[in-house]
């Protein structure tokens, strides 16, 4: 299992960012789960992005059910916490 973080501004379908992995052996719910991507490049502005979890058959919860908005300055960092 996984969560993936999308950008949800860039047209009608959702662009992945990156991927979290899952913690190892998690079975319910797990608070607390953190990750960081490497480089991505974002226009500056606002960004709505979304988070889904994915199992290991693929199938992929709806990134719309759990979203965060961030403006993104010219240097293009941002650190976002979704709950």
């Amino acid at each position: 299992m996984q969560f993936n973080i999308y950008d949800l501004k860039r047209g009608n379908k959702p662009v992945k960012l990156f991927s979290i992995p899952a913690p190892s052996g998690a079975k319910k719910e797990v608070k607390g789960i953190t990750g960081d991507s490497g480089p991505v490049a974002l226009d500056p502005g606002t960004h709505t992005f979304g988070a889904t979890a994915q199992l290991a058959d693929g199938q992929e919860s709806d990134p719309w059910l759990c979203t965060a908005g961030a403006v993104v300055g010219t240097d293009s960092h941002i650190s976002l916490n979704m709950r």
